[in-house]
């Protein structure tokens, strides 16, 4: 699965809805895996929190090896995707740039005083917006010895250096208008990932 995120450049986070029947309870929770922020946790649980669903919160005291965050929440009713409250939960997370890549239906785990019902929601990461690389134009001279369909390179006012191909119907010495990427701007520190 890592190679494969690493090919189409997305990482991913889940939640894991789970309800689990004992003899004289039922117990429902929430787990929360994968490279969360630690602030999207906190506002997670809060809504959580505010619809009156959370008996208790268990965060560990650190990241596991590989740098995620998890969280588990202790619920005191049935919450799952389809649920008015996971249906809220989820379309939180998509207005907040998640996107469900996949779901898994309702698995259930037997033991011998417990049965135990799963369902998980894999979540696309938000990615940051692409910053539009705006064009410029700039007066080129057609160097000597190239000709109609020949190609040459120049020096882009912001320091790269580009192939051009000479237009049809110019000659040597001609001046040509191409369009160059500008200077490049410093661009915004991305936020280190938590």
């Amino acid at each position: 699965m890592s190679r494969l995120r690493a090919r189409i450049g997305f990482k991913s986070v889940s939640i894991h809805f789970y309800l689990s029947f004992s003899r004289s309870q039922q117990e429902a929770s929430l787990h929360f895996r994968g490279p969360w922020p630690d602030a999207m946790l906190y506002e997670i649980e809060d809504i959580l929190k505010s619809l009156g669903v959370v008996k208790f919160s268990l965060r560990p005291t650190r990241k596991n090896p590989w740098g995620y965050n998890s969280i588990e929440l202790g619920l005191n009713q049935r919450v799952d995707m389809t649920s008015d409250t996971g249906m809220l939960l989820l379309d939180f997370l998509e207005s907040k740039g998640y996107r469900v890549i996949r779901s898994t239906g309702t698995s259930t785990i037997s033991g011998t005083f417990t049965q135990t019902e799963e369902q998980r929601v894999t979540l696309r990461m938000p990615t940051l917006p692409v910053q539009v690389q705006q064009q410029q134009e700039m007066k080129v001279v057609i160097p000597a010895g190239v000709v109609a369909g020949g190609q040459f390179l120049i020096n882009t006012p912001s320091g790269q250096q580009m192939t051009v191909t000479a237009p049809p119907g110019t000659n040597a010495g001609d001046t040509i208008v191409v369009n160059v990427p500008n200077k490049a701007e410093p661009s915004a520190p991305r936020p280190p990932e938590e």
